[in-house]
């Protein structure tokens, strides 16, 4: 079956008018290569004529709005119908000759412009490698049927309607295809082609748009109350056509083919309102499917928006330089460097003025980073502290082989302070690293640097404890009647910057956890169930391994 099939009303073929017999079949046939027309007459005794055109008779043929036949009557048809029966009319010799052709008739088989745009689209569709058959089909009841097999699968029939108000005459036809992806609108006014548009093409946008949102808000398919369909989404895959009788038109621009008519808009509009509404109720299949293809126009939409952003991203990645807030080592070889990622501005400054310059570098981050988990790579990319950490650490960009040759530090350190929040930014930390560059895990790149929870000062000597267990451990050695001082540590930022080196920063007395996935799938999983959006998930998970959990080591 064709794609596309459209019926229309005349007195006469728009492109071939006979003055003998009216019922006769006109079919063409086109292939890739060259299109051709091959006419069929309704008497037996009349031979076939195959009227093939080369690129010029073809231009002259789509170029010109009518031809003319003449053949006389029916009993004085010739056997033989060749090009010396085809009269060519251009210009203004049509509307002489024959008047009815082009301002058709207050009838309901009044001719229309209709019958030569329909094949136009369609002759366009051939020549663009869409459609390999185009018919035209004359009926015995002087209606005229067009059908290409070219793109555009109908989601419904076609929906059409006639109305009279105000002295404004409205003819309107319209159909969504499943496989197109860009509108046309056909407009007319008295007859006469407005190729720019005009006021009753505007009324046809708005009262679409407006229509479809309000039906689908009440009909619940479009749910979130902030999405709203844009007209270029409602018009995707659309083909219609308008036709209005005004009693005084005006035509605007040098050409004429624009309707300026005010009014005109207003009747169009509440027309197509109030009749596409009642329709759409009464066919709610047709809702879903129209409003279906619009909801993936706009998701097509906004996954096109989020890609141009990523690669704008990703090349502002490329070409960025260093971030400000890093504090960089004087080493050179990333084999002999390390980085200490630390949270605040408190803690970076106790951090850059412990650490050794030489082969330490420190990178503040500005609160919790970015749940990756739950965000897409555009949003990602646009956020301040992953960039600088994608840039400080010379990541590359995700999805690209990873070359540990070009990170600039082969050591990098989490450092956060020993809370919640400390666990949670850890966290988010290793869930960024996890998703974006899994590689660095394989390479043995990350590390959790651990600061100590106590400091105890007993006389002149200060001991740290990096847990309760130590600081138990500690307090049993002292005598029974000692005294001493204990210190809980809040975070990095209550550390001067020789406590800090001391106790973390110091490679001959920290304590450094190198951290390596031996199973990526459970490890997947783990990332997907405590940072992902489904909350049953996560709560599934924490009653699980609620058994193995230490109450005495929860930070409460």
């Amino acid at each position: 079956m064709a794609a596309r099939f459209f019926t229309y009303s005349c007195s006469s073929l728009h492109s071939f008018h006979s003055h003998g017999r009216s019922n006769f079949n006109l079919s063409s046939s086109f292939s890739l290569s060259r299109p051709s027309f091959i006419l069929l007459s309704n008497r037996a005794s009349d031979r076939l004529k195959k009227v093939s055109s080369k690129n010029s008779a073809w231009n002259a043929f789509i170029s010109r709005a009518f031809m003319s036949s003449s053949i006389s009557t029916e009993a004085k048809v010739s056997k033989e119908y060749g090009s010396e029966q085809i009269q060519v009319l251009e210009g203004l010799d049509p509307v002489r000759k024959r008047p009815g052709m082009y301002i058709g008739s207050t009838g309901s088989r009044g001719l229309h412009h209709l019958v030569y745009e329909i094949l136009d689209n369609a002759i366009d569709e051939a020549q663009a490698g869409f459609a390999s058959k185009i018919e035209v089909i004359l009926l015995a009841d002087n209606s005229v049927s067009i059908t290409d097999n070219g793109r555009g699968k109908p989601l419904h029939d076609v929906v059409a309607f006639r109305k009279e108000t105000e002295g404004i005459s409205i003819d309107l036809a319209l159909q969504w295809c499943s496989d197109a992806y860009s509108d046309t609108l056909l407009g007319y006014a008295n007859s006469i082609r407005t190729v720019d548009g005009g006021t009753h093409i505007d009324g046809v946008k708005a009262s679409l748009t407006r229509t479809l949102n309000n039906l689908g808000k009440k009909s619940k398919v479009i749910k979130e109350k902030d999405i709203s369909l844009s007209g270029e989404h409602v018009r995707e895959g659309l083909t219609c056509v308008i036709s209005v009788k005004v009693p005084n038109p005006e035509f605007e621009g040098q050409t004429k083919t624009r309707l300026g008519n005010p009014e005109v808009r207003k009747v169009v509009d509440q027309a197509i309102q109030e009749y596409l509404t009642e329709y759409l109720e009464l066919h709610p299949d047709v809702l879903d499917a129209i409003l279906s293809k619009s909801l993936n126009a706009l998701k097509a939409a906004l996954a096109a928006k989020r890609a141009r952003e990523l690669v704008r991203q990703k090349s502002v990645l490329k070409s960025s330089s260093l971030p400000g807030k890093l504090a960089d080592c004087s080493a050179t070889n990333p084999e002999e460097s390390e980085i200490f990622i630390v949270e605040g501005d408190s803690a970076g400054g106790s951090a850059k003025q412990g650490r050794d310059r030489r082969f330490q570098a420190v990178l503040p981050l500005r609160g919790k980073i970015l749940n990756i988990e739950r965000k897409d790579e555009a949003a990602m990319y646009k956020n301040e502290e992953i960039q600088n950490l994608i840039l400080g650490l010379g990541l590359g960009v995700k999805g690209e082989d990873f070359r540990k040759d070009s990170l600039r530090y082969h050591k990098i350190i989490i450092l956060t302070d020993a809370d919640v929040d400390g666990a949670h930014i850890r966290t988010l930390l290793l869930t960024f690293f996890f998703r974006y560059q899994r590689a660095l895990f394989d390479e043995g790149c990350i590390y959790v640097g651990v600061p100590p929870l106590y400091k105890v000062e007993r006389g002149k000597q200060a001991y740290y404890c990096f847990d309760d267990a130590e600081l138990k451990k500690l307090q049993s050695s002292f005598p029974a009647n000692a005294s001493y001082n204990i210190q809980r540590f809040k975070g990095l930022g209550e550390m001067m910057p020789s406590q800090l080196w001391e106790t973390t920063l110091n490679p001959e007395t920290r304590l450094l956890k190198q951290l390596k996935v031996e199973d990526v799938a459970e490890a997947s999983v783990v990332f997907s169930s405590l940072m992902g959006a489904r909350v049953d998930v996560r709560k599934e998970l924490i009653q699980k391994s609620a058994s193995v959990v230490k109450l005495d080591q929860l930070d409460i």
